[in-house]
């Protein structure tokens, strides 16, 4: 028996049965327990013939971050957005899902924004402008996208300046600035919404070993 097999051997096997239903809170229950890292998950899904195999567990975290990312916001990426039933432990909670998933499976939140995800890894201050901008036309619709790439290139006429400051203004700015500073109001714009909204998510969601952020850093290049 190789050294890897022999250590997965000796792990304490964890038996749970997760609703398909609420897959989201069923998981969240499991992993609120620190300790389960250190277990081998033995997955059944309630009502369903299958008990655990690598497709099973695979299965589980997929449902998971589908679910879980159908309630945060954004379109084609996602970010997080405190909620009032979700608390420190809750999001330590998803922290562990998404490094255990990963670890053992090679399942990331593959739709979750990169900007957060790079966050979460080596703090705010690690997201560059280049992604941050990226990021933030992905959390877009297409026509927002649209309009903020012709603000950026400054060919914005009437129609889409309006448009602009309906999207300031659903995000919490007023009035336009001047077009010299564009760029850096949405810049900001960006950062409020993808990293300071979500900071408290942040700073728990991905409290994990050095060792494990190292693992997750490849998911976002």
């Amino acid at each position: 028996m190789e050294a890897s097999e022999e250590s997965e051997s000796m792990k304490e096997i964890k038996s749970v049965k997760v609703r398909r239903v609420n897959v989201v809170k069923d998981v969240l229950e499991i992993f609120m327990e620190p300790q389960v890292m250190k277990k081998v998950l033995r997955i059944e899904f309630t009502n369903e013939n299958a008990i655990d195999d690598d497709g099973v567990s695979r299965e589980l975290y997929t449902a998971f971050w589908e679910d879980f990312l159908a309630q945060c916001e954004g379109e084609e990426e996602r970010v997080p957005r405190l909620r009032p039933d979700y608390l420190e432990g809750e999001w330590q909670a998803v922290g562990r899902v998404w490094v255990k998933g990963y670890i053992d499976h090679g399942v990331m939140p593959v739709r979750l924004s990169p900007a957060f995800i790079l966050a979460c890894i080596n703090g705010i201050d690690s997201v560059d402008e280049e992604l941050l901008m990226s990021s933030f036309l992905k959390y877009l619709s297409t026509s927002e996208q649209s309009v903020v790439e012709k603000a950026v290139q400054g060919s914005l006429d009437k129609s889409d300046s309006e448009d602009l400051l309906d999207l300031f203004s659903r995000m919490g700015s007023y009035h336009l600035p001047p077009k010299e500073n564009i760029r850096f109001a949405i810049l900001t714009m960006a950062h409020k919404v993808l990293l300071q909204e979500p900071k408290f998510i942040l700073s728990f969601c991905l409290h994990v070993s050095p060792i494990a952020r190292e693992l997750l850093l490849p998911s976002i290049r």
